[in-house]
């Protein structure tokens, strides 16, 4: 029996006998293919070869090294489309830009701290600092709701001291109207302060006043020290120039525009109704129309941003102070009237027919004289009858009060 392997032309007959024989058993029995036929397929194919590829490269048991493309990934059948449901919209993300807050807003971007670091208000007096507001009126809630900054610096708490007091407001060309009628009226130009200036010694309620445009703003500065000068003091001009030069530069920022309200439209004593005549309510014969009869700011600049101060005056003759009525009212002013509220400053609360809020105070010094505060529509209005008035009167206030509101609203 030869045991040799097949060579040449026998080997090459076994070969195509086999793979005649593998796939014809493949085709017979399709179904019936049992494990061992594995066998004799792993077999033929390792010894085949199949060219240049081994057995595992063939039926994929290994990666083939001769292909770069990436393997054909397997049919899948698309899993079915997921029915339509509700979605809910993620919770709103906070904002990083802060919303800016409405209300009363100074027209000229500094503080009072920063204004007088810029002025260096060391070189007046040693101890000259900003002096915190500590209470508030329709004068002043209408004057910083108007968008003038007004600063106060004293070395005395009690305001007998040196005293510097500054109102700024983007307003450069009324200043420079009224920086025009101050020199035409004899006084000095300020040196190197600001792009216009005026100044003057011996005021009514200072004793010097430098007047003057800085960029966009017109500012006012008001001062006073205990030896009363007559001539502006060479430290003065130094601390205001030094404030101008800080304030050039600054960009003016728009006023706030109060809210739509009752008392959008009172801007004349004219336009002041009231729902009960006050004659009736102060049970007099007849009284005045009634007349504005200002309000004093301080200074040049404030005194144009004041409040509406009405007064009816009884005008049968004899008839004593107790017989007229005064409305002072700041339009948009309610914050700051708040403000005094939330710091328990506003007064005694009591109620008024058709306000948000009321607030009574009676002052005994040097006579008794009340008044009554009230918060209406985003308004201030302070209602009194001045010195002498007790609080034997507050019901009259409070009618008079009760009734401007309802002649507002009924307008």
């Amino acid at each position: 029996m030869n045991t040799e392997p097949p060579t040449g032309d026998d080997l090459n007959r076994m070969l195509v006998s086999m793979k005649q024989n593998v796939l014809e058993g493949a085709v017979a029995h399709p179904v019936k293919r049992r494990r061992r036929n594995w066998g004799i397929a792993l077999g033929v194919i390792a010894f085949l070869g199949l060219g240049a590829a081994s057995g595992g490269v063939a039926l994929g048991l290994v990666p083939s090294p001769f292909t770069a493309s990436a393997p054909v990934a397997p049919v899948t059948s698309a899993p079915p489309a997921p029915s339509p449901t509700a979605t809910t919209a993620p919770p709103p993300q906070p904002s990083k830009t802060a919303t800016p807050v409405a209300g009363p807003r100074s027209t000229v971007p500094i503080t009072c701290s920063a204004l007088g670091e810029a002025g260096d208000l060391q070189r007046l007096a040693p101890a000259l600092a900003w002096i915190a507001p500590t209470s508030a009126s329709p004068v002043t809630a209408t004057i910083k709701s108007e968008g003038v900054l007004t600063c106060s610096y004293s070395d005395d708490a009690s305001g007998m001291g040196t005293s510097l007091q500054i109102s700024a407001f983007a307003d450069a060309a009324e200043g420079r109207k009224q920086i025009a009628g101050w020199i035409a009226g004899g006084s000095e130009t300020a040196a190197n302060v600001g792009s216009v200036s005026a100044q003057y010694c011996g005021g009514p309620y200072e004793d010097c006043s430098v007047n003057f445009v800085a960029g966009d703003f017109w500012v006012v500065a008001s001062y006073t020290a205990a030896d009363h000068p007559t001539v502006v003091p060479a430290a003065l001009t130094s601390v205001i120039r030094d404030m101008a030069s800080a304030l050039a530069p600054l960009t003016a920022v728009e006023p706030w525009t109060p809210p739509t309200s009752i008392w959008t439209d009172v801007t004349t004593c004219d336009a002041m109704a009231t729902a009960t005549p006050i004659d009736e309510i102060l049970g007099t014969a007849s009284v005045t129309e009634p007349f504005a009869t200002g309000t004093d700011g301080g200074d040049v600049i404030s005194n144009s941003h004041v409040s509406l101060l009405c007064s009816w005056q009884a005008s049968t003759p004899g008839v004593d102070e107790n017989e007229s009525m005064n409305a002072d009212l700041s339009v948009g002013g309610a914050s700051q009237l708040e403000g005094l509220a939330r710091k328990g400053d506003a007064g005694t609360p009591i109620t008024v027919e058709g306000a948000d809020s009321a607030f009574s105070t009676c002052d005994t010094s040097p006579a008794e004289g009340c008044l009554i505060d009230v918060e209406t529509d985003g308004s201030w209005l302070r209602v009194g009858q001045g010195a002498g008035v007790g609080s034997d009167r507050l019901g009259v206030l409070v009618r008079v009060a009760a009734s401007l509101i309802a002649g507002q609203k009924g307008r």
